[in-house]
């Protein structure tokens, strides 16, 4: 009995590995931030069969009137627009620094509370610069309610999460800075047409009456017009 026992549990552990590591194959292949996003909110409604959830990432540019991290949301299921600000401000005041947990009572708005619904499930998603974003999920009925192996699952899935978003922000970030130098590039191009174009015409001018002058001028003084003349073909060649 005792070995049937270990057997169901580590049958079931393998069955939550399963799902976590087809995800993570799915997460690693996603580089826009917007459909990574979505894909870790549909992947921990439907493996913890949550009626409604949101992912907020930190916004590092709200400043402090958004609070200490400063929520932005980044994906979401089944929450509509007008409750939006009440999640994120349960998310402010959970306070997570990592892992899985149960969001107080007492730190969820009240309006929210007033809804129904189970308690709210919440995880950190970390990456090597702190705290990324939040995962919020609940279900609708407050006789349902989320458990441990719940909690472990979503932790790990926030986990690979973390990663999987930070490498999406480097690649977003490599992408803008690739456009940009494109940018400087086309700019650079662009310079040296137009300062190439508008140099030519009085050079080929300067060119032109140097060597009038130098068939014009009496013998001793042609060395003058032919040095103008040289140095004027030397720039025509830099430019060129």
């Amino acid at each position: 009995a005792l070995e049937k026992e270990r057997l169901r549990r580590e049958s079931a552990r393998l069955r939550a590995l399963l799902p976590l590591f087809e995800a993570n194959k799915v997460f690693m292949s996603t580089t826009e931030l917007p459909r990574l996003a979505q894909q870790v909110v549909n992947t921990a409604v439907d493996e913890l069969g949550a009626d409604r959830a949101v992912l907020f990432l930190a916004d590092q540019d709200a400043g402090e009137a958004a609070g200490s991290h400063g929520y932005r949301v980044a994906a979401l299921w089944n929450v509509p627009a007008s409750e939006l600000p009440l999640w994120a401000e349960a998310a402010e005041a959970a306070g997570l620094d990592e892992g899985a947990a149960t969001i107080p009572e007492t730190a969820v708005p009240s309006a929210l509370r007033e809804a129904g619904g189970s308690p709210l499930l919440a995880s950190a998603i970390q990456s090597k610069k702190g705290l990324a974003g939040v995962l919020i999920l609940r279900h609708d009925s407050s006789h349902r309610s989320f458990g441990e192996a719940d909690r472990e699952f979503l932790s790990v899935l926030c986990s690979q999460a973390g990663i999987a978003i930070e490498n999406a922000t480097l690649f977003d970030a490599l992408r803008r800075a690739y456009e940009e130098l494109k940018q400087l590039d086309y700019m650079k191009s662009e310079f040296i047409s137009i300062a190439a174009h508008e140099l030519r015409t009085p050079l080929a001018i300067l060119m032109g009456y140097a060597g009038i002058l130098e068939g014009m001028v009496p013998a001793d003084q042609k060395q003058y017009a032919a040095v103008i003349l040289r140095s004027a073909q030397r720039l025509r060649a830099l430019m060129d």
